[in-house]
């Protein structure tokens, strides 16, 4: 799901999504309408035929190359007899297009917060059978993120986590070394940030520095480190009115209100070419997913990696996983093909290969974790234990009413940065505005 303000650059991953403080109770009255089962699927050695999968990928940032890199040649490794058709979200192929058009699709690779709605349009499918029938092993892998996925439908597993996300922090040593400032490091609270931030703002020689990028602010609320619901998991109403926003907020505000930022949209918008390509910003808030892109687009920039900024109350938390899925389409004519060469995708040898090319794994296996990188030269040197922390906040839920309202507190969100409207005003309207959304689907 794309935000309103942010072009999705190569530094964009597919985040837009969770964290979460709440039980199960609004998860259940507002699962997925349909998840259909697969049942009675037999164990087979492997696929000995010429067999053509067709991937849907909920986003538009994946070229050929890179899908083959990053994907199919680590199945084809065990499957050679495997090919694949590769579709975008792009204009005439969107997921609905595909549904009307009753396209084949045999797995779909989404976030997780867009599940919710794939199973409004029927495309889920229970994989228990399948999991069974093949001895896939649930326990290898990162139990978050399973049960986030159960937690989104139900308790129905209708596909595997196949690379974690999550929010990380970069900054250009070049312009600390510039004014003097010490460089990020590791365990630095958000107050220790915005000190460093306000140091690095200002006007110099004629050029505008910025201390800190703020573009990400969906991310802040959705990855926020507290795993505050955006929708009360018992009443079902918008939380945007409670006394936690208002403060939590206003910690990222004050980075707006720095002297000489000078915010506007136009500036949110460029954020990631200020960092890579203009060398005005000192320091970039984005995802552990955009270190591959960031080290094929800055050999010329001096860059490196600090853990993300944590808060005084919850010293040892980082922000919440946001999984990629793989999910069994129900359409699908080859689900036990299919779901052959997802388990594939989670094999160690795979997952051993994502990790090295800048993908956080989803099994838990520390020796895999710690690969993390290896495989670019770019990183060399880098702090890149820094992008995966220790412990990371619980998802928020994630279903039709949190979908509708994430829109209302994000635009709420970017009004307070820009000046355009006060906190109070904002959060009010965001709360008038997703109960609305929410009445509008009942």
């Amino acid at each position: 799901m794309k935000e309103r303000l942010i072009p999705m650059t190569a530094l964009v991953c597919s985040i837009g999504l969770m964290s979460a403080c709440g039980g199960n109770e609004g998860t259940v009255a507002n699962s997925p309408k349909t998840v259909t089962e697969t049942k009675g699927e037999l164990p087979a050695a492997g696929i000995d035929k010429p067999t053509e999968l067709n991937i849907y990928y909920m986003y538009s940032n994946w070229t050929d190359e890179d899908f083959m890199k990053s994907f199919g040649s680590l199945i084809q490794r065990k499957y050679p007899n495997v090919t694949f058709k590769l579709t975008q979200k792009t204009k005439g192929s969107t997921i609905q297009d595909m549904v009307t058009a009753k396209a084949d699709m045999d797995i779909i690779i989404a976030s997780q917060s867009q599940i919710f709605s794939l199973g409004e349009l029927g495309l889920l499918t229970d994989i228990s059978d399948l999991i069974k029938a093949n001895k896939f092993d649930l326990s290898r892998l990162e139990l978050s993120a399973v049960e986030n996925l159960r937690k989104i439908t139900n308790g129905s597993i209708v596909g595997l986590p196949y690379k974690i996300n999550a929010m990380a922090m970069y900054y250009n040593r070049d312009i600390f070394d510039k004014f003097g400032v010490p460089y990020m490091k590791d365990g630095l609270s958000w107050d220790d940030v915005y000190e460093t931030a306000r140091k690095l703002t200002r006007l110099e020689g004629g050029v505008q520095y910025w201390g800190i990028s703020l573009n990400f602010y969906q991310n802040f609320l959705t990855l926020n480190q507290y795993s505050h619901e955006l929708i009360n998991p018992k009443t079902r109403v918008p939380t945007f009115t409670d006394h936690f926003w208002k403060g939590y907020m206003e910690n990222f505000v004050r980075f707006a209100e720095i002297p000489s930022n000078g915010l506007t949209r136009e500036i949110l918008n460029k954020q990631n070419d200020l960092f890579v390509k203009d060398k005005t910003l000192a320091i970039m808030l984005s995802t552990i997913g955009g270190v591959s892109g960031l080290s094929k687009e800055s050999s010329h920039l001096n860059w490196d990696i600090a853990a993300y900024p944590v808060f005084k109350d919850i010293p040892d938390m980082g922000p919440p996983p946001a999984p990629t899925y793989m999910l069994l389409s129900a359409t699908s004519k080859q689900k036990r093909e299919a779901f052959l060469a997802m388990a594939e995708m989670l094999s160690d040898e795979s997952q051993l290969a994502l990790s090295k090319l800048g993908n956080a794994t989803a099994l838990s296996e520390k020796s895999i974790r710690e690969s993390f990188g290896d495989g670019l030269v770019e990183l060399k040197g880098k702090n890149v234990k820094a992008l995966l922390p220790s412990k990371m906040a619980v998802p928020i839920t994630w279903n039709n009413h949190t979908i509708v309202s994430q829109n209302a507190i994000s635009n709420a969100f970017a009004d307070v940065l820009l000046g355009a409207k006060d906190m109070n005003t904002a959060l009010r309207e965001a709360q008038e505005e997703a109960e609305k959304a929410i009445a509008e689907l009942k």
